[in-house]
């Protein structure tokens, strides 16, 4: 049996919070000059509990370093087999890769029934209109049911690149339990909660949904974004996450700016790893206008 290679790095970052700042150092796990490593909880079943199984043929009972549902692992590998050379055609369970589009990072591939959201969103601080390019950075998309009282019921966090691409895989069988429509809900760690205008059908096991929050304003529920250039952001500036922007998010960007924090920090509002002035404006611009979540 062939056991795929290791599809990314989950590396211990060398200077606390600063994974961005040391891979832009050291120039390290990028490809073609773009961050490809990050930092991130693989959620595995019980990792270090493997137990000893002295037995080759089976592989399969080692179960513990398998993931759980919504593991960041899924469908976020490299490419490797084009990039440097054949992985194999099984993981380490003799599982075939990969199950679905992309390579799983790591040594299993999640063999669940999924659906996936190929999503576009750009974040109002870290986008750059002249380049039409953002800082490349997580987020993580809920999926809430159609009608009252909206519960939020299973979320997936993935990256999101530079161009605002990030795809999103749901269990199927998890949503088949909550009726076939959802609304789906963008969180940004340092941005204003944004729901979609519209509910998405997910009932298409192995199939694929789009939406692209940049093209209208009316993409989001309320019209709840910023236009920058020609594309439409999710609000930046909700620092401590409460769902809005106001004077406890300014006072945090002003006291950071004040004392010169640097690195991977909520207060850094356009994604430069300095909290200074201009965090500072886009701050005080979302607090003055009293941007808050818009949601059914």
């Amino acid at each position: 049996m062939q056991s795929k290679l290791y599809h990314n790095i989950f590396y211990k970052i060398p200077v606390s919070g600063e994974p961005i700042h040391w891979q832009d150092s050291t120039g390290r796990e990028k490809i073609g000059g773009i961050n490809v490593g990050f930092t991130e909880d693989p959620k595995l079943l019980n990792p270090g509990n493997g137990g000893n199984i002295n037995n080759p043929y089976k592989l399969d009972t080692l179960t513990a370093y398998k993931t759980k549902p919504g593991s960041i692992i899924v469908e976020n590998g490299l490419k490797i087999d084009s990039l440097f050379n054949n992985p194999g055609s099984h993981d380490f369970y003799g599982t075939t890769i990969p199950r679905a589009i992309k390579f799983d990072i790591g040594a299993y591939e999640d063999t669940s029934r999924f659906v996936i959201v190929d999503l576009t969103i750009l974040i109002q601080g870290f986008y750059n209109s002249t380049t039409d390019n953002q800082i490349g950075d997580t987020v993580k998309l809920y999926l809430a049911e159609s009608s009252s009282p909206y519960t939020i019921f299973d979320s997936l966090k993935s990256y999101v690149s530079t161009k605002g691409k990030g795809f999103f895989l749901f269990n199927t069988d998890i949503l088949s339990h909550y009726g076939e429509d959802y609304y789906i809900v963008a969180k940004h760690r340092n941005s204003i909660e944004t729901w979609s205008s519209q509910t998405l059908n997910l009932n298409i096991p192995s199939g694929r949904v789009n939406y692209d929050f940049t093209t209208d304003s009316s993409k989001a529920y309320g019209n709840n974004m910023i236009k920058k250039g020609s594309k439409w952001c999710i609000y930046s500036g909700d620092v401590n996450q409460d769902g809005s922007v106001d004077g406890t998010d300014v006072a945090q960007v002003d006291n950071d700016s004040q004392n010169f924090v640097k690195g991977y920090v909520s207060t850094d509002l356009n994604g430069d790893q300095i909290v200074d002035g201009i965090d500072y404006a886009i701050v005080e611009g979302s607090a003055n206008n009293f941007i808050s979540i818009i949601s059914p």
